[in-house]
């Protein structure tokens, strides 16, 4: 039975030296030797870097970092990022607006929710910065606080979500395809939820449409609303927020928290995948092992036992990340 053991700099400086040994005299193929760096959990770029550098007879250069600290440890997430950023920035735009989008509701959404995060907006809380989303979803201008301040009143946001009327179904253009507007191709597409590829033209995006027509069954048919019930949006930000107050609440690190704190970032994943799984598309990542945020979350527990609480290390200034 292999056992986990943990990592370290050292031991991944000893892994990288016994691979550029075993490469080099040929007794590891490359295959074997992209296997034994990736358990070790290089990447796939280091990993190629450095058989390229053994290929061209160069000594491959450690990064500065394996040298400057002893353990994975003293790397500390910061929270600013891994919530901010990260988490409270995912679950808006990688998640929630993807089940919207895939429900048919995204429209519905978007008249429903007009002026609401510009309200919060001009009250002046130094507490709850709000931002506007804009119609396309896109989050540009948006930093830590900015995050934060939408995880604060998320659940409030979409309160009224169960309640959103279908969009208007996918109507195909009543006209031959070769006078289809780039738009109408695209969102034929969308609607078959068939991937444009490297199509960016109106000529490539029309030839797509129509070898799809001349297939021997016809086209494949429009698809219809997916993605799981509104009550796991509902979950979703529930963990989300009961997970964000105990990492951010708490003045002190009392000798339970870091426990609690565990306990409830494996709810929250768990409500991730529960949310995520309906919507993934074939051979899809679940976001949760495709985004590495949600996994350093694990980390939080032996994090809070050795620095205290997180909140402590915040990297922007007293007057929030702005000054940055």
């Amino acid at each position: 039975m292999l056992r986990p053991h943990r990592l370290s700099f050292k031991v991944l400086k000893a892994v990288v030296a016994q691979t550029v040994v075993k490469y080099s005299s040929g007794d590891w193929t490359s295959k074997q030797s992209t296997a034994f760096l990736n358990v070790h959990g290089l990447n796939t770029e280091t990993i190629t870097n450095i058989l390229t550098s053994v290929d061209n007879g160069v000594e491959w250069k450690y990064p500065a970092t394996w040298s400057q600290v002893e353990d994975f440890r003293q790397l500390v997430d910061v929270i600013m990022h891994l919530l901010g950023l990260g988490i409270a920035k995912a679950v808006h735009k990688d998640l929630i607006r993807d089940w919207l989008t895939q429900r048919r509701v995204l429209a519905s959404f978007t008249r429903s929710s007009v002026g609401k995060l510009e309200a919060i907006k001009f009250l002046h809380l130094s507490w709850c910065k709000t931002l506007p989303t804009g119609n396309s979803g896109k989050l540009g201008g948006w930093v830590s606080e900015n995050h934060f301040a939408w995880a604060r009143v998320a659940r409030w946001y979409f309160a009224d979500i169960s309640d959103l009327v279908e969009d208007t179904p996918y109507l195909q253009p009543n006209k031959p395809v070769n006078r289809w507007t780039i738009t109408e191709l695209k969102e034929w597409l969308k609607s078959h939820q068939i991937p444009q590829g490297d199509a960016k033209k109106i000529a490539e995006l029309r030839q797509k449409v129509v070898e799809l027509f001349s297939l021997p069954g016809g086209p494949p048919p429009a698809v219809g609303p997916k993605g799981g019930p509104a009550s796991n949006v509902e979950e979703l930000l529930l963990s989300m927020s009961a997970m964000f107050a105990l990492c951010m609440g708490p003045e002190e690190c009392y000798p339970s928290l870091p426990d609690d704190v565990n306990r409830m970032v494996k709810i929250f994943l768990n409500c991730v995948e529960k949310f995520h799984a309906p919507l993934r598309r074939p051979n899809e990542k679940a976001l949760w092992a495709a985004k590495y945020n949600f996994i350093c979350l694990l980390n939080l527990k032996t994090m809070m036992w050795e620095y205290g609480m997180p909140r402590n290390l915040w990297e922007g200034g007293m007057q929030g990340e702005g000054v940055l």
